[in-house]
């Protein structure tokens, strides 16, 4: 059944209320955790129209009874203008060292000392791309399933922890870019991400530096990891120059968006998680991101 971006929304909102969320302890032995913001805002196809929301209504710092009145608000606004859902994706800039080099993600962080996870997403978007998920302009939604990160031989690295958040205006406030973080910003239509089907790619057909401390056998060729080849109707870029290859998510990111998306389609996503492999030491291997 096709549904519009207002009954996405509304069913987003009601499994992030109702759906049991995985949540994840850190070992003590590994106590360093991460956590991201997937920021949704409502695109209106009249560029003309004023707020959707009085910039005074209450947001993230007040009480969960205001937030709520704040979101059937904007919900019941939404009903009679014309537009879409988008998420915000960031580009991270291209840096030798980095395992998520050149990769499409959410915004977000590392957290710093005794600082909760909430905290570290919203400090590390004002930080990325200068957005204050505190202020007016936003809500906090709720968060998805907690993310265990490991590494190629299947160590513990961290706990990654999402964040789902709404713009409430028309306008998103103007971004403010850190170039050795974010190559570029991205808006995606939610409906494009809930109709597009997941394809495989090889991650290292592209110029993507340090991606082989992710993944086995790094040759162009014989890894094929599932993903969707982003759309750039509109971006943002930090002043650099931006590769001409497709805009590919895949891995971790793709997998916190199959859960948002499930949610918001109320429709089973396409497992994200399989890897295959075709080497000639053992033919076609599968393994899971």
């Amino acid at each position: 059944m096709h549904m519009s971006s207002v009954q996405h929304l509304h069913s987003l909102c009601e499994k992030l209320s109702t759906a049991p969320i995985i949540n994840k302890t850190s070992p003590a032995s590994q106590p360093r955790r991460a956590a991201v913001a997937a920021i949704l805002r409502w695109k209106c196809n009249d560029d003309q129209l004023p707020n959707l929301l009085d910039p005074k209504t209450p947001s993230f710092g007040t009480s969960k009874q205001d937030s709520s009145l704040a979101l059937t608000e904007f919900m019941n606004i939404i009903q009679s203008i014309p537009g879409e859902l988008e998420l915000l994706f960031i580009q991270r800039a291209k840096r030798a060292g980095d395992v998520w080099s050149g990769h499409v993600a959410f915004p977000g962080g590392k957290n710093e000392e005794n600082e909760s996870d909430l905290n570290t997403a919203m400090r590390e978007v004002e930080e990325e791309i200068g957005l204050d998920l505190s202020g007016p302009e936003f809500l906090l939604l709720g968060k998805l399933d907690d993310k265990t990160i490991t590494s190629v031989e299947n160590n513990f690295m961290m706990i990654m922890v999402p964040f789902v958040f709404l713009q409430v205006t028309s306008n998103t406030p103007p971004l403010t870019i850190q170039p050795e973080e974010v190559a570029a910003v991205h808006w995606v239509g939610l409906h494009y991400l809930v109709s597009t089907p997941i394809l495989k790619y090889d991650p290292f057909g592209a110029s993507i530096p340090d991606t082989q401390r992710l993944l086995k056998y790094p040759q162009s060729g014989v890894v094929q990891v599932p993903s969707v080849i982003l759309p750039t109707p509109e971006v943002t870029t930090a002043g650099n120059e931006v590769d001409d290859e497709p805009i590919v998510l895949w891995g971790l990111t793709l997998r916190i968006v199959q859960q948002l998306i499930g949610f918001a389609s109320n429709q089973v996503q396409q497992d994200a998680t399989v890897i295959t492999y075709n080497t000639n030491f053992n033919g076609n291997s599968k393994s899971r991101l």
